[in-house]
């Protein structure tokens, strides 16, 4: 399962069940509301959305809620698509909105009134992540072309919402897919995984590209990776039931260290 605060009292576990917290973790119960596995799930500006995929069927259906109560519904305005929803398919900065729906992305900068981007990937490629440093300043992942546990990238960045975009980069190939991370305008990160592990970092806007880690772990990949601030950022390698370490960097990138409990 994977944990998000929304704030001090409001967080929530998810995965394969859905607990919720409006205590600071004092007390959980089991949200219902919503069904199936929750593949996704972000909070922001005391809201709120999760992305709920039957595996069976494959239908992704996105929910929202008021970080501080449990009245979950379906989000108006996104369609219920097939596909399956990870790392990467939601992106919030305060009201703003950005998800990844079938290979497209929907945007809202208030929460309501949601709009499909034109933007589209290459033919036969897929979208996989969005960053965002602003509500107006996101960037997009492209990936395609996978070849022996690795995939062209191309990285697209908009600045007015996700409206127009414009191509800037091609990080490494390694890694199948990625999630993006745009903690400031000129840094960007990318974390993928194949055979190894690996953290992608960028110092000029996403034009050139350096492995800033890499895990000869034979894939383990990572469960979790995020900038909390311009400078701070958390990335969780590797799984519960095989072992995971958590890295961290205070610098924007520039080294991470090991977290020991």
């Amino acid at each position: 399962m994977r944990l998000r605060f929304a704030d001090a009292s409001d967080g929530f576990a998810y995965g394969s069940q859905f607990w919720v917290t409006h205590n600071g973790g004092s007390s959980w119960r089991q949200v219902r509301q919503v069904p199936d596995d929750i593949t996704a799930l972000e909070a922001s500006a005391g809201r709120v959305y999760a992305v709920s995929t039957n595996f069976k069927s494959s239908k992704q259906t996105v929910y929202s809620t008021p970080a501080a109560s449990d009245s979950w519904h379906r989000v108006s305005g996104l369609p219920v698509t097939r596909g399956y929803g990870w790392l990467g398919t939601i992106t919030l900065h305060g009201t703003a909105a950005w998800i990844i729906l079938q290979n497209r992305l929907y945007s809202t900068q208030t929460g309501s009134g949601w709009v499909k981007e034109s933007v589209k990937c290459p033919a036969h490629w897929g979208m996989v992540s969005v960053g965002a440093y602003s509500s107006q300043q996101i960037s997009l992942l492209c990936v395609g072309l996978p070849a022996l546990g690795s995939t062209e990238k191309a990285l697209y960045i908009s600045v007015d919402g996700g409206a127009h975009f414009r191509k800037v980069g091609s990080p490494p190939r390694g890694g199948d897919g990625g999630m993006l991370s745009e903690p400031t305008p000129r840094h960007l990160f990318i974390a993928t995984v194949s055979g190894a592990t690996w953290l992608y970092a960028s110092s000029d806007g996403g034009r050139r590209w350096r492995t800033n880690l890499m895990f000869g772990d034979g894939g383990a990949g990572w469960n979790d990776f995020g900038f909390t601030t311009a400078t701070q950022g958390v990335a969780v390698e590797g799984h519960g039931t095989s072992g995971s370490h958590l890295w961290m960097t205070t610098n924007a990138g520039r080294s991470w260290h090991k977290v020991t409990f």
